[in-house]
């Protein structure tokens, strides 16, 4: 049988991701949750993506090691790019970092602490069962529902037209998707974090390319947009100013939204441009 809830926590959160655990399982709610329910012989990473994308909810344990974690960042990203709803259980005064607030837009926090973490979770066990009697999570049939995430889009840009990509975010959060950008600034990814962003857009429901002439500055947005066209994640470039070059040619056969004379009516396009998509 499929879990209910998986837990994502952060290692040195275990204790209280037991104890969340052990709260939900004595409220009849089935949990799935690391180390406890690996079973030899079978990649890890194999094992928690079935269980995320089997599962109704993610409980996703917060706290300042969470926020740092890449694997929670990646489990989060899993469910919600499959739809998964997402309680966050926060277990000690934290601030989410670009990943984390990227997948919560006006969270419903459940506020777990002081201790003891058993006392703050009546609230969970009902919502968990509100979701169950909803069929909120959708999944196992197939079916869509207006209240379930419809993922992420990953936003490519370089650092100078983060003030573009802030303009995005309210169209993509009112649409049901969160989003995922690394925060601008100096883009340094060594090796692990060149294989974390390639999850995270190979896992994306869209890629939104922003586009000026800023764009050939930087080598890894092209590299971005290379990838996403390989892994077959849907494309779409939104020109947001004048171009005093011919658009870069990786970009010409791709979706492309002028929004450099009208911002707004832009959005209205690239709405309607998800929605031929299927998104």
């Amino acid at each position: 049988m499929n879990p209910v809830v998986f837990i994502s926590h952060a290692s040195r959160d275990r204790p209280a991701a037991e104890a969340i655990c052990g709260h939900l399982e004595g409220n009849a709610v089935s949990c799935w949750m690391t180390p406890r329910d690996l079973c030899p012989g079978t990649p890890c990473d194999d094992q928690m993506a079935a269980a995320i994308d089997g599962c109704y909810a993610i409980v996703a344990v917060m706290s300042p090691h969470a926020n740092s974690s890449p694997h929670v960042v990646s489990e989060l990203c899993r469910g919600t790019a499959r739809g998964k709803r997402v309680l966050p259980v926060l277990v000690a005064e934290t601030e989410l970092s670009g990943a984390m607030a990227s997948l919560f837009s006006a969270p419903a926090w459940i506020k777990a602490f002081p201790q003891p973490v058993e006392q703050h979770l009546a609230g969970l066990v009902e919502t968990v069962r509100r979701l169950l009697r909803k069929g909120d999570a959708g999944v196992r049939n197939g079916t869509d529902s207006p209240a379930r995430s419809r993922g992420y889009v990953f936003v490519s840009y370089v650092a100078q037209d983060r003030n573009y990509m802030q303009r995005m975010t309210p169209f993509l959060r009112g649409r049901g998707y969160a989003y995922w950008d690394y925060q601008a600034g100096d883009r340094e990814y060594g090796n692990t974090l060149h294989h974390e962003l390639e999850d995270r857009i190979r896992e994306a429901a869209a890629f939104l390319c922003i586009v000026s002439d800023r764009w050939r500055q930087s080598d890894w947005v092209a590299k971005e947009c290379i990838f996403a066209k390989d892994v077959g994640v849907p494309i779409f470039v939104a020109q947001v100013e004048p171009l005093t070059q011919p658009c870069p040619i990786l970009l010409n056969d791709q979706t492309r939204i002028d929004m450099s004379a009208d911002f707004e009516r832009g959005l209205v396009t690239l709405d309607d441009e998800f929605a031929k998509a299927g998104l």
